[in-house]
């Protein structure tokens, strides 16, 4: 079976989200299991499970096969800025600022 890799991943997000941010970490080291940050303005607008479905559609094509599961974190750039303007004990007060 194939593998995907963070570059893949990041990859993808970008072409489907022009100026998306994106930070993907491997939570095995197998490369099936990632966690993925995205802040991107197509957000906007969108509740958090249309958020992750957008994502999900993206790579339709290799999940449950190459792609086993992905833990996401969606966000617009004025939601990331806000967390990292309140911290600490904002959501995601651990994102960096973009």
């Amino acid at each position: 079976m194939t593998t995907i890799t963070p570059v893949d991943i990041d990859s993808r997000i970008v072409a489907a989200m022009p100026g998306a941010q994106v930070n993907v970490t491997d939570l095995t080291g197998g490369g099936d299991h990632y966690r993925v940050t995205v802040v991107a303005e197509q957000f906007a607008g969108q509740t958090p499970v249309n958020r992750h479905r957008m994502i999900y559609a993206i790579f339709k094509d290799v999940l449950g096969g190459a792609l086993h599961a992905l833990s996401l974190e969606t966000v617009t750039p004025e939601e990331s800025k806000k967390s990292t303007d309140n911290s600490p004990g904002g959501r995601l007060g651990s994102l960096p600022r973009l």
